[in-house]
């Protein structure tokens, strides 16, 4: 495909081959009223507009034009990606099954790692208590340090961390190893002063609060993911397909999976002008449930990590929220989905692009005779100024001839 080509189809994947109103977000063919009728959202790209089949659609035409006459376009190039994908699936399908076989385990080690880590006796104090007290006692800053000499403290202590702190702590987004904790870049108080201190920041431990503890617990399962610090973030980024979980409904879960607490709770925990709403506002990690629904769930009671462990009911009434670990195999499986309809495309093109199977038969060839052959015919009273016109007849020239003008090179009169 030629790159003016390939600038046009860039543009019309994009949308910008539809020109919109001034101030409007509704493109122009929609204000026919072509689309009026069907009450469905109005399209804002061309490739979302006509074609549809039951084998491809316009995104699939505008795919397969990309790649077509080119090398990615030949049926060995489309085998290659289509096993590709195929391995793709199969690895990242197996990958989270690892995740879901090693998450109750875990659970149930980090319950193991809390129940002494928090209140420890004589002969159960070690490094990991002492790391955790300190953790606690910045938390509350206790130990009078600034922002800026805590953070240097934590980055110290990563590199030095026990492994059953490690263990028992979130990972700072999705890097392996790394229980900074999120909401130390939350902290808006200056470096040189005391932490917690302007409006809008948050204490130590809040990310180690309820779902903080559930994403770390899949982090130490083998799960990619970051660690999100609030309920309704989680089911919104979970229901846009982006946090590594799928909703499912709640009569389908399964142990394993995570569960959030649903009900009337406050708005936003640190202001409470804000009053209530229905939300999720607790989670846990489903163990079982027992054959009149009571669910039992690892979850760190009352959003204290230190307190991290099994509830025997864990709902308490309230509606419940189910969600499972998924991974990228939605992802892939979309991405095989569209490659087929791709490839339908493409053998469309192909099929209709053969000269032994023309898509459209053309006209017969003719020569078409345009009966205009030229000659060069003299004026004698034009001092010699050639003119063309037809056979046999004279035609008197044009009045550029009789005005008296000056060209570049010589003068005409």
């Amino acid at each position: 495909m030629c790159k003016p080509c390939q600038a046009e189809l860039a543009k019309y994947k994009s949308g910008g081959a539809l020109k919109r109103k001034k101030g409007s977000s509704v493109n122009l063919y929609q204000d026919t009223g072509l689309l009026a009728e069907t009450g469905l959202p109005a399209p804002t790209k061309t490739s979302e507009r006509t074609i549809t089949t039951d084998k491809f659609n316009t995104s699939n035409v505008l795919s397969a034009l990309g790649d077509f006459g080119t090398n990615r376009g030949t049926w060995e190039a489309y085998r290659n990606k289509s096993a590709g994908l195929d391995a793709s699936l199969i690895a990242e399908q197996n990958r989270v099954a690892s995740v879901r076989k090693n998450i109750l385990p875990n659970a149930e080690e980090m319950t193991r790692v809390a129940n002494y880590i928090d209140n420890p006796t004589p002969d159960q104090e070690n490094l990991a208590t002492e790391q955790y007290q300190e953790i606690m006692d910045m938390t509350y800053n206790n130990n009078d340090l600034t922002l800026g000499e805590q953070n240097k403290r934590m980055l110290e202590m990563n590199k030095n961390m026990h492994p059953d702190v490690r263990k028992l702590f979130p990972n700072e987004g999705r890097s392996k190893n790394n229980n900074i904790f999120t909401f130390a870049s939350i902290d808006k108080s200056p470096v040189d002063g005391p932490p917690n201190t302007v409006k809008g920041s948050y204490s130590m431990n809040d990310s180690l609060m309820c779902i903080g503890s559930v994403c770390g617990a899949f982090q130490e399962a083998g799960a990619n993911i970051p660690t999100t610090t609030s309920n309704t973030s989680f089911r919104r980024s979970s229901l846009a397909g982006k946090s590594g979980f799928s909703s499912i409904p709640l009569d389908e879960a399964e142990p394993g999976d995570v569960i959030q607490q649903a009900g009337r709770a406050r708005v936003d925990y640190r202001d409470s002008s804000k009053g209530y709403e229905y939300r999720p506002h607790h989670a846990g990690i489903i163990n079982e449930i027992a054959d009149d629904g009571i669910i039992s769930a690892y979850n760190s009671k009352d959003g204290n990590l230190g307190r991290f462990g099994l509830s025997g009911d864990f709902l308490q009434g309230e509606d419940g929220m189910a969600y499972r670990y998924t991974g990228k195999v939605p992802g892939v499986e979309q991405s095989i989905s569209n490659f087929q309809g791709d490839s339908e495309a493409l053998n469309f093109l192909k099929r209709n692009s053969n000269s032994e199977i023309p898509y459209i038969t053309p006209l017969p060839a003719t020569t078409i005779d345009y009966n205009s052959p030229k000659e060069l015919v003299v004026n004698p009273n034009r001092n010699q100024i050639p003119t063309y016109t037809e056979p046999s007849t004279y035609t008197e020239p044009s009045n550029f001839w009789k005005r008296k003008s000056k060209t570049k090179n010589n003068n005409v009169k």
